[in-house]
């Protein structure tokens, strides 16, 4: 059996289905009910309680700070940030809902789509952070223009997310089917490589800014948008290996049925993703940026993109 084949073949559960016509397992899939014994639930555990409500609370409180923040003045790394923070806010309410009902087939499609792609919005932030920083630094420190961050990486990550979201689903319904889940979870590998990847250019390209402009004025507000960038990333990048891995492995592999790994590589690490934005400050001058054309080496204005 393929390492990522449905952990539903040859399980109890699989086999009541393909058994079962009298509605029990169609209850238990669309109902609410305890964990029973002998029938694994579809985590291969029943998820915390505990865990779900701890992190509702905190990315429902992420969410709240950042709506304040993308509207005084209105940010645009903000409202991304807010998008990612509902994000996965969904997916832990339907965890701690699984807590309850731990066969609900509902509650499991939305925790798993809504945590893959989550990230995503979080890394399309940080490129529109990077962009702010270097309208501020100076365009001359970097090797392409702040908008082509924006363009380009944003790109990459509405891709990253299409080919995970599409992956994510297609693994769900196998999954619930007790078909191989093999092809739509290469297919979220693929997506979140892919991701990786980009974020592997776009730390490079941050590090060469950060290197050139290592004798320019700095700001604290400067000082703490770089700290909040490369914090931010390095969890998502976390996150992204270990979702990876956790795929790679299957959904009866360790990383996948032992929830402590979920809760720490996964919720811990994007709560802080997420939430070190929410102490981050703009410099005074960014607001600036619209109204003058950055400079360049010479002193005169650059108005090319």
């Amino acid at each position: 059996m393929s390492a990522l084949s449905s952990p539903l073949q040859g399980h109890p559960l699989s086999l009541l289905i393909r058994q079962t016509a009298n509605g029990t397992i169609d209850d238990l899939q669309t109902g609410c009910h305890d964990e029973v014994p002998g029938l694994e639930p579809w985590y291969g555990y029943v998820p915390s309680f505990p865990a779900g409500v701890t992190f509702s609370v905190i990315f429902g409180l992420l969410l709240l700070g950042h709506i304040f923040n993308a509207i005084k003045p209105p940010r645009t790394h903000s409202i991304i940030l807010a998008v990612s923070a509902l994000t996965e806010l969904i997916g832990w309410a339907a965890r701690t809902w699984a807590s309850k009902c731990p066969y609900n087939k509902a509650a499991f499609t939305m925790q798993i789509i809504t945590l893959i792609v989550a990230p995503v919005f979080v890394t399309a932030a940080i490129y529109v952070v990077l962009g702010l920083l270097i309208g501020v630094r100076g365009n001359e420190y970097s090797l392409i223009k702040p908008r082509l961050y924006i363009y380009i990486f944003c790109t990459c990550d509405v891709i990253a997310l299409v080919v995970q979201a599409a992956g994510a689903a297609m693994a769900s319904r196998a999954f619930d089917q007790g078909r191989d889940t093999s092809r739509g979870a290469h297919i979220v590998v693929g997506g979140v490589v892919f991701q990786l990847a980009t974020m592997a250019v776009f730390a490079s390209l941050f590090l060469t800014f950060l290197y050139r402009s290592r004798r320019a004025t700095s700001s604290m507000a400067q000082l703490l948008m770089i700290t909040s960038l490369w914090i931010s990333f390095f969890a998502v990048f976390i996150r992204s290996v270990f979702r990876c891995v956790q795929l790679v492995q299957g959904f009866k592999g360790h990383l996948s049925t032992t929830e402590a790994f979920f809760i720490a590589l996964d919720g811990a690490v994007m709560s802080l993703a997420i939430g070190v934005f929410n102490f981050m400050r703009l410099p005074k001058d960014v607001g600036d940026q619209r109204e003058k054309p950055p400079t360049n080496l010479s002193g005169t204005a650059d108005t090319t993109l």
